[in-house]
């Protein structure tokens, strides 16, 4: 339905356009022929500058009316951008009950929110929306700031990466820290201060991450808090010139290491020290 409309749209504007420039012609070629006219006539010099101002009159309407057309064509454009961007959104949402209308009507209003708010079309946030759900965020956290974290973050590194590809690296935050949904924005704040602290970019960010994520939850070590204290640690290794994959191995080591503690201080209290 979507490209039926457009197509009738597109189509009636281009027969506009292809009316208007045969008309163009007819009329300046009324315009020669009414020169040649008049000079075999009259004083060539007089009718010269007569014609040259009606022609060049003609050329001003072209102008006029090509500015107005050629804004058209950008709206047009940026409004099919915009609704297929929204469609592939109620697509990525749908389930077997249908569309989640409450759902879908907050995440229209965010997504009006964002696109007055922030600098990127509105059709740039519903493709955020689409990216979340296709790497595996539950809606309810999409809804409840998973949205608005992931379009903070794309603003935030748009010179690196697509909407979809931080919409899949906040996916892989969530998953690594298991941050709740209220959280979200807090959790894209303490990125954000990383970025300028340390100068990492966020794909090295979500490297080193990766690697210890299994560890995170394996010792319970997860939420805002856990995340705030991680992160602080990937930048300290960012100072000493450690970054990505490289900190993310690091780290795991050390995580890997925990469980083995009391055992370890066990043996040195043995030979008598106690830390």
């Amino acid at each position: 339905q979507l490209i039926d409309n457009f197509s009738r749209q597109l189509s009636e504007l281009r027969n506009g356009v292809s009316n208007f420039n045969n008309e163009l012609n007819k009329t300046q070629s009324k315009l020669r022929s009414f020169r040649e006219t008049l000079k075999q006539a009259f004083d060539p010099g007089v009718i010269w500058s007569a014609s040259e101002k009606l022609e060049g009159f003609t050329l001003k309407v072209a102008q006029a009316t090509a500015l107005p057309l050629a804004t058209l064509y950008k709206s047009l454009g940026a409004y099919k951008s915009l609704e297929l961007a929204q469609a592939e959104m109620e697509v990525a949402l749908m389930t077997r009950e249908g569309l989640p209308t409450e759902a879908i009507k907050e995440l229209n209003k965010q997504v009006e929110e964002l696109g007055t708010k922030l600098p990127g079309t509105t059709a740039d946030f519903y493709r955020v929306v689409t990216a979340l759900k296709g790497a595996g965020m539950e809606l309810d956290k999409i809804v409840n700031g998973g949205l608005k974290a992931a379009s903070y973050l794309w603003v935030l590194f748009k010179e690196e990466a697509s909407p979809k590809e931080v919409a899949e690296m906040v996916q892989s935050f969530s998953n690594a820290f298991r941050i709740a949904g209220e959280d979200f924005e807090a959790f894209a704040d303490q990125i954000q201060r990383l970025k300028f602290a340390s100068g990492l970019t966020l794909t090295q960010i979500a490297y080193a991450t990766k690697y210890f994520s299994a560890e995170l939850g394996q010792l319970g070590f997860t939420g805002l808090q856990a995340s705030k204290f991680m992160l602080a640690w990937i930048g300290t290794l960012k100072q000493f010139g450690v970054a990505g994959e490289t900190a993310g191995t690091g780290i795991r080591s050390v995580l890997q290491r925990i469980p083995e503690l009391n055992e370890r201080l066990e043996k040195l209290r043995k030979q008598g020290f106690d830390i």
